[in-house]
């Protein structure tokens, strides 16, 4: 069954987020979480979290301890919600257009961008794994849903 074109049906029956302080469930489908921001988040970025207490900040490049994907841009020290499961839209690189159905893993090139292969390639640690395009990408780096899952 394809879900292709539904979400415009999908989000007329939903049209905001349920939840409550500190955790939501988003009109795209996402579990998201409450925490703060240790920089400026842009959406779709992947996060690790900080050294600092709740905190979340930009995955390193290589990161192999991504939690999730900024499901709104936070300015420093300000609510970040990050989505841990489910669907959320993510960056990919500036170079790389996403394709349905690879697998989505924290870059090598650009701190809080992924990378995609059909297959997790060799010398990526599974750990840097965060999901799979839902859909492909409509340009180099933009933002595209994937279905979030972290090792």
């Amino acid at each position: 069954m394809s879900l292709e074109g539904h979400d415009q049906a999908l989000q007329g029956m939903w049209r905001q987020d349920i939840g409550w302080p500190a955790i939501k469930l988003t009109v795209l489908g996402g579990y998201a979480v409450a925490l703060v921001a240790y920089e400026a988040l842009v959406e779709g970025e992947i996060v690790r979290i900080s050294t600092a207490s709740d905190m979340v900040r930009k995955s390193s490049v290589s990161d192999d301890m991504p939690v999730g994907a900024v499901y709104q841009d936070a300015s420093s020290g300000a609510t970040a919600w990050v989505v841990v499961a489910g669907v959320a839209y993510v960056l990919p690189d500036a170079t790389v257009t996403a394709e349905a159905g690879y697998v989505c893993y924290v870059s090598a090139l650009t701190a809080g961008r992924v990378q995609q292969s059909a297959t997790m390639p060799g010398g990526v640690t599974n750990f840097a794994e965060t999901g799979h395009w839902l859909s492909s990408g409509t340009g180099a780096g933009v933002k595209t849903k994937a279905l979030m899952h972290f090792n």
